[in-house]
């Protein structure tokens, strides 16, 4: 029975480029709505949110190359399926 870390491990494994992606998405849309309810200019604003969902984004390409390295680790016969 797969527990849901080890469903979300092989999704991951299986899909980095859309993972990335999607942190990256919800990571601009967070941030750009948390800019909103600040004073600031728009200018500002669209370019902190792009510098903290850049920073968020190499946070996420970090952790995948974290998942990926433990997970051939702890089972060297694993493979991923998408080629990247």
């Amino acid at each position: 029975m797969s527990t849901f870390v080890d469903t979300a491990t092989e999704y991951v494994l299986n899909n980095k480029l859309k993972t990335v992606l999607c942190t990256w998405g919800a990571g601009i849309g967070t941030c750009l709505a948390y800019q909103f309810t600040q004073p600031t200019p728009i200018s500002l604003k669209l370019i902190h949110s792009r510098v903290y969902a850049q920073a968020l984004t190499l946070a996420a390409l970090g952790a995948v190359a974290g998942i990926e390295y433990y997970a051939e680790r702890d089972n060297p016969t694993v493979k991923d399926k998408d080629g990247y």
